[in-house]
This record gives structure tokens, sequence and C-alpha cells, in this order.
């Protein structure tokens, strides 16, 4: 049996966990430039604001019902998210992070599965503070749909077991097609134009015919929707690509501010790349003005390049950014977003050495282990580039208006109260 662990309005819960006065209330997080909301409390829902709303559309909700509304601190959801996963693995015998806010866990060997289920649920509100529905069930597929039950009846007090076949039939029967795991737009198109309007519907087409119009990936779900477990998410996934890109606060015009963000964007796919355990060859870039500019004032550029060695340091591919930039940048425009993309991984442990290479590669992996373990310790940002501070206050930055404090690993951050003449931190 799996189960799957999944936090409730994960960004708010973090932020209400920071700022109790929030409890009870209508909250919205929004996206890193305050544009569309991203995650919202169940009393923000009741007076009918919904994910992806934007923002300047639903200002007179906002105010008339005095809405919170708060800048994305990836920074603090990272923090809050580790501490989430090291309680679960406490729990269980092994666990797979699915995202930041969810991880599946295996439940092999355990007497009581409900009971195991319940104190994980305890476990995770009175250690972290963070609250969670759980879906147990025999593949993860059924996971995530006994997990939409729980979260959406208060009935099952967080907890939602499909244990039998009668329970899945069920839980099926009830459940849109659309709304199973991995079932996109297209697939539930095709879904619908043949009569399969639940996932019970689905279960019931021949095996051979979910082949031939959804593919091996919808045959997969199949089979897990019948309770035969074939969906593997405990292998790390590898990506191909690695892109970080943003649309700026403000547009910017010169040089060093977009040379500035440009490598503040590649020290951060970075460390994605260093948290895969690859080196990557492939760098690429895009710089760009806003689409709904004048026709004359429009302009779209990009580079890619083969780097001549493999490597996982920022500061290695910051100078040839620099000559991309060189190549491509043209003044008088006015810049809204930009992007760094990586591909052409390797593997850090099976990576073809180089004879001309003179970098001491031993030395480079050490060092960049040192600052991502500093950084874990101290939050994002403690060390890097320092050509990134060239645009420090720069219009590229995010808007972030509404932004709470930071990573909780920082004392600067605590919860202050005062005991008598004394400050205690929390």
């Amino acid at each position: 049996m799996f189960c799957l662990v999944d936090c409730n309005s994960f960004f708010v819960a973090c932020e209400q966990l920071i700022n109790p006065r929030l409890m009870g209330k209508p909250v919205v997080v929004l996206s890193s430039n305050d544009g569309i909301i991203v995650s919202l409390s169940a009393q923000a829902k009741a007076v009918g604001l919904k994910r992806g709303d934007a923002k300047f559309k639903i200002q007179d909700i906002i105010e008339r019902h005095n809405v919170h509304c708060l800048s994305g601190n990836h920074d603090l959801y990272d923090d809050i998210s580790d501490r989430v996963m090291i309680e679960i693995g406490k729990l269980v015998p092994h666990i797979s992070v699915y995202s930041c806010d969810e991880c599946f866990a295996n439940l092999s060997g355990i007497p009581d599965i409900q009971q195991k289920a319940f104190q994980i649920r305890e476990t995770l509100l009175r250690n972290v503070g963070i609250p969670v529905s759980i879906g147990v069930a025999s593949t993860k597929a059924l996971c995530k749909v006994a997990n939409k039950f729980a979260k959406k009846h208060s009935g099952y007090q967080g907890v939602c077991m499909i244990d039998t076949e009668e329970k899945r039939i069920k839980a099926l029967q009830k459940t849109d097609v659309g709304d199973i795991w991995g079932i996109g737009r297209s697939y539930s198109e095709i879904l619908n134009s043949h009569a399969v309007n639940t996932a019970y519907e689905f279960t019931l087409k021949p095996r051979a015919w979910v082949r031939k119009y959804l593919s091996v990936v919808g045959e997969r779900l199949w089979c897990e929707l019948q309770g035969e477990p074939c969906i593997i998410t405990d292998m790390p996934e590898v990506k191909k690509q690695i892109l970080n890109s943003r649309t700026f606060g403000h547009p910017i015009t010169g040089f060093d501010e977009l040379l500035s963000a440009l490598v503040y964007f590649a020290d951060l796919g970075m460390k994605k790349v260093r948290k895969q355990k690859s080196l990557t060859r492939g760098l690429g870039m895009f710089i760009s003005t806003s689409r709904f500019s004048d026709p004359d004032l429009r302009y779209y550029a990009s580079r890619y390049i083969k780097l001549p060695y493999a490597t996982l340091d920022t500061g290695e591919v910051s100078g040839y950014i620099r000559i991309l930039l060189n190549d491509i940048f043209k003044s008088g425009y006015a810049y809204s977003q930009a992007g760094i993309v990586y591909s052409d991984f390797q593997p850090q442990d099976n990576c073809q050495l180089h004879l001309l290479d003179n970098k001491d590669r031993v030395k480079q992996l050490r060092l960049a282990k040192a600052i991502d373990a500093i950084e874990d310790r101290f939050g994002s940002g403690t060390i890097k580039p320092a050509i990134i501070d060239c645009g420090k206050n720069g219009n590229w930055r995010p808007k972030a208006q509404f932004l709470s404090p930071g990573s909780t690993r920082l004392l600067e951050n605590a919860i202050k109260v005062n005991v008598g003449n004394k400050n205690v931190y929390l």
C-alpha cells in the first residue's frame, strides 16, 4: 500500500505559520510579480476567488472582503517543505518526494495503515504546523484519487483509504476523467469524444484501446486505476532541459543590469543542475521586450552554444553569458523578460574528461557542494556571484510588494515576544 501526503493550500499555510494573525482569514499568495493567485485559503475561495485569477481583475473583491495578499516567498516554502519531508521520513520506511508540497510514502510492512496515516497527519500538524490530506491506496494513481476525497470531504478527517474493490469502484465513479492524475486537456478531449466521462468508464475500456488512443502513458494510468502498480516515482528524474526565466518587475534598458539578471537566472539553474547530480555542456539564453509594446519597439533574440567542457559552476558560465549578451544586446530597447537554459547533461560520477581542460574539476565539485551546504543552512542567496549585486535593487527583480520574512533558518526572521523585560525568540 502507498499513501500520498499533500499539504493543504501549502503556500498560504506557510504564511499563516509565521503569521498566526492570518488564521481563519481570506488569504491569497501571488506569483513573483504579484500578478496572479497561485494559492489561497478556504476563506478566500468562499468569497469567489480561485487560482489563476489576475489580481487587477479581482481588486474589488479583495477590498470588499479584506483579503490579505502576499507575494510568493519561495525561500520560506522550501524551508518548510524540507521540514515536512523530514518528519514524514521519520515515520515510514521510504518516501518519494513528488513536489514541494506532496510526497508518496511506501507503507509496506505497517500493520495498521489507517492509524499510521492519522499519525503522519497529527505529527505534521504538531511538529511543523502544516495541515495535510492523505490518500491511501494500492497504487499511486488511486492515492491521488483518494487524496482528492480527503481534501473535499471533512467526514474523512483528512485521511481517505481505498482498500476494497467496492471503494475503488465508487471513488472512480465519482471522479471526472479530467481529474485523473496525468490526464491533461488533450487526453480528456479524446476520452470525452468517446463518451468516457468518469474514471470508472475509463477503466472499462479495453487495454488495447487505451494504448491506441492514449499511448503507453495512458495505459499505465489505466493499469494503476485497476489496482496494478506500474508508475515509478522513486527514481529521481534527470531533466533534459532546465530553464530559468522571468518577466521583470519593470522594464530595463542597461547592459549591466540585464547581465546581472541573466547571471542570477544562471545561478538558480545551476543549483538545479547540481541537485540532480549533473554537469551541463549546453548553454542557451534569450532576451525580449514586451509583446504588448509598439511593433517598432519589439525585439527578441536568443543564442545557444555548446561549452568546451561540462561544468556545474555558475562562475564558469558567466563569462560565456557576457559574450552571448554582447552579441545580441541592442541599446534603445526596454527589455521585459530574459532567461537561461541548460541542456546536454552528463552525470557527475561518469563524465567524459578532456585532455586540454586545465581546471581542477574535483576541487570545483567540492566547492559547489560546500556552497550548497551553506545555502541550505543559511538560506538561498547567502553566497552568489558578485555581478548579481550590480543589479541588487534593479528593475529586473520581481515586484514582491507584499513579501513576508524569508527563510525560517535565519534568526532575524524568528518570532520575537516580550516576556517581562526580556525578548524571547521562538
